[in-house]
């Protein structure tokens, strides 16, 4: 896993490939070109770690259920005590510390765990110290042991010589009578020939030169076993040195490259937002507002007034209704009456109740009750002949009231036609203003209101246009970058979209850079030790003359003829006992 992030103003490549202890990072600076370790990322992640992270923003599904185990008082608490969103994690979490603290140390408690964690802390301190006093010893001992590994191996060396030397001895022993005779022999040659005998410091001087020059060999055959002729270089890498100076001019605009990638992201989630913006505006209108025009201010003010004379015509029209239907009821209520009344002539039913009323006062009562009765009876038998006389003066009266009306109603008719010819006459207005301003395919009563969701629309979709044209810049950058690659194509494995292919590029770029630098170490490393080795040729050289010279002043060829020509000197100065004495010196 690979991504790319910016921190303080610096473009960060970090790649963790999973495994033990967190894995294998890769961590570096892309702004400074610069590695980085893993200590890094966490020094620049501190204090935040995995536990503190998963404690403070990582929640399952019965944290989330817990909330509805508050009661109304808790729940306040909470929200009282904390007063943010996200509350109930950083709860569960105030808890959970306490209970963990409660854990760590009880006051009533036999046994302390923090204590015992102390208690542990020095035990373990005090090992470490006596670690760290071992440690010492065990690098003296370590160092004691190198060294007498590399004593062992020069006695080794020493012993693999004496060992040749035992078995040269060994052959001569074998041929000890034969070399009796031939110092008998040399004896009575011994005044015709000058012979330079070998002493045991010549000899000594011949055998160091002769180890030193086995020694030097051998080390230049282990240089030589050891030696890497050709350094190991991929095809990838061939590819990359070959085109050196073209893959440098690409990686310069990376960065950049890479944080136009990002800026494309960005830009395409405030597409995606405007697009949903201005779906939700027709959604919520239930048209397309893409063809509507928006109103200028001279349009808007046109449109007001005639709105407002409408509405105002419109209350007027109502009102006037109103006062004609009850114009319309008076009339008829009072042309009712007035037919009523000039249908009858003496009102039976007074005259009836009058009658009525005289006798049950002449036979049901007496005196003054009588008299009174007899009275009253004979009134309301008086108000129901008389009544039509009456009436014709009330009826004068009505016909005078229905005429006013009758004027009133034909008043209100020639208002409500004329306001009706006048709301005709505003409609057609609004009709041809709808059709100048392609409006029509809303209703008149929201020409108004939609003109702020239009402002608002028409601004969403400048900046979607915007974000478009910036996507579109971007994109092309992109393009244009990824194929200037297209030759390494190939050999970086180019494909996918635009991130897969820049991760491709960058990781291609890392490894060239890695394995560059192991190259260079390689090479530094075989350039040392060819001039080792050529030190060690030189040397060898030099031993072979100087030993190839001692060889020749005692008249020899090889080591085992020196040794036998060594072993029949001592023998011959042992047998005549006398010593050889001084021969001459081996330079």
């Amino acid at each position: 896993m690979s991504f790319f992030f910016t921190h303080h103003g610096e473009h960060y490549w970090l790649k963790r490939v999973s495994g033990t202890h967190g894995g294998e990072v890769t961590f570096r600076n892309l702004t400074l070109d610069q590695d980085l370790t893993k200590q890094d990322l966490n020094t620049m992640l501190r204090p935040l770690n995995k536990s503190l992270f998963q404690q403070i923003y990582c929640f399952d599904e019965r944290a989330l259920q817990a909330i509805f185990t508050l009661n109304r008082f808790d729940l306040t608490q909470r929200i009282q005590r904390i007063g943010a969103i996200g509350s109930d994690s950083w709860i569960g979490l105030t808890k959970q510390l306490t209970q963990d603290a409660q854990q760590l140390y009880k006051p009533r408690g036999r046994v302390q765990p923090l204590v015992t964690k102390l208690k542990q802390y020095d035990e373990l301190t005090q090992k470490l110290e006596s670690a760290k006093t071992q440690y010492s010893k065990y690098l003296t001992i370590e160092q004691t042991v190198q060294d007498t590994q590399r004593t062992q191996n020069g006695v080794t060396a020493q012993l693999k010589t004496r060992k040749a030397q035992v078995n040269q001895y060994q052959r001569l022993l074998s041929g000890f009578e034969d070399y009796q005779q031939v110092l008998a022999l040399e004896q009575h040659g011994a005044e015709s020939e000058s012979t330079q005998h070998i002493s045991t410091d010549d000899w000594q001087q011949v055998t160091q030169r002769y180890t030193k020059v086995v020694q030097l060999q051998q080390e230049l055959d282990e240089l030589s076993g050891h030696m890497t002729e050709n350094v190991a270089m991929t095809a990838s890498q061939r590819f990359y040195e070959s085109h050196q100076q073209q893959f440098d001019q690409l990686a310069n605009q990376l960065p950049e490259q890479l944080a136009n990638a990002h800026d494309l992201h960005s830009q395409e989630a405030q597409r995606t937002a405007f697009r949903r913006r201005l779906q939700g505006f027709e959604t919520q209108y239930g048209l397309s507002l893409a063809h509507l025009q928006l109103l200028s201010a001279e349009a808007v003010t046109a449109l007001t007034d005639l709105l407002q004379t409408k509405q105002r015509t419109s209350i007027e029209q109502e009102t006037t209704t109103k006062q004609w239907q009850k114009h319309q009821q008076d009339f008829n209520r009072l042309s009712d009456q007035s037919t009523t009344t000039a249908t009858s002539g003496v009102d039976f039913k007074w005259l009836g109740a009058g009658i009525v009323v005289v006798l049950i006062a002449l036979f049901a009562l007496s005196g003054l009750f009588r008299t009174l009765g007899g009275v009253a009876g004979l009134l309301i038998a008086g108000y129901g002949i008389f009544k039509p006389t009456l009436n014709g003066t009330q009826r004068s009266e009505a016909d005078s009231q229905l005429a006013l009306l009758s004027s009133q109603l034909d008043a209100d008719r020639r208002q409500l036609h004329a306001l009706d010819d006048q709301l005709i006459n505003l409609d057609a207005q609004l009709n041809q203003f709808g059709q100048l301003h392609q409006l029509t395919s809303v209703e008149p009563d929201q020409w108004l209101p939609i003109q702020t969701a239009l402002r608002e629309y028409q601004q969403v979709q400048m900046r979607l246009n915007e974000t478009q044209q910036q996507i579109d810049h971007l994109s092309r950058s992109s393009r244009a970058f990824l194929s200037q690659w297209q030759f390494a194509g190939e050999v970086i494995g180019l494909g996918g979209d635009v991130d897969h292919q820049l991760s491709q590029i960058n990781q291609f770029l890392s490894e060239r850079h890695d394995e560059s630098r192991r190259l260079q170490r390689d090479k530094q490393t075989e350039a040392a030790a060819k001039l080792h080795r050529q030190s060690i040729n030189q040397q060898l050289q030099h031993g072979r003359q100087s030993f190839a010279q001692a060889l020749s002043t005692f008249g020899v060829s090889d080591i085992e003829s020196f040794n036998q020509r060594y072993q029949a000197d001592r023998t011959l100065a042992e047998k005549n006992g006398s010593s050889t004495g001084a021969c001459k010196a081996v330079n």
